[in-house]
């Protein structure tokens, strides 16, 4: 503790801090200016893909309405996209919790990972670690299959649609 009281109090470290603090205030304009420039045109491009997605919705709404084959095709291919999406995200929850619960699998007496170690010839740090990368990357792509399904607006155009049929009779 003595050592940074005496560091503090020392000309050196004041000088290094008043040449820190004049480095930063010289850096915060530029940088400033660099981050508020990239926001503007992330705004604007992300601005402006909802604007070109919306159009595309609108114009497959308007196709969609005029006829109901194709209607009925849409349907049948999102519901298959979504149970498809389903099925795989279930596939990658039950073989992270199937990679987790082999860890310590110890069946009559009979240790199956030290057996597997031999087979692979890697130790036992090894195995665990490409087993939990493997759960991280089941997950991952859990994940990413969940965003798909969350922000899809393949429903909202079967609604919108269907509601239109609904009331046409």
């Amino acid at each position: 503790m003595e050592e940074f009281v005496d560091s503090v109090l020392s000309i050196k470290w004041w000088i290094t801090a008043l040449i820190g603090a004049l480095v930063l205030d010289i850096l915060k304009d530029f940088i400033k200016q660099k981050i508020s420039k990239y926001y503007k045109h992330a705004y604007t491009s992300y601005a402006k893909s909802v604007e070109i997605r919306k159009n595309k919705d609108n114009e497959l709404i308007a196709l969609l309405k005029n006829d109901y084959q194709k209607f009925v095709v849409y349907t049948l291919k999102t519901i298959y996209h979504y149970v498809t999406l389903f099925f795989f995200l279930n596939f990658c929850i039950l073989m992270s919790i199937l990679y987790i619960t082999s860890f310590n699998a110890d069946l009559e007496g009979l240790n199956l990972m030290k057996s597997n170690y031999k087979i692979l010839s890697l130790d036992e740090t090894t195995i665990k670690f490409i087993a939990y990368f493997a759960i991280v990357i089941l997950l991952f792509f859990g994940m990413i299959l969940m965003s798909f399904i969350i922000k899809d607006n393949k429903r909202k155009i079967i609604y919108i649609v269907a509601i239109h049929y609904l009331k046409k009779g």
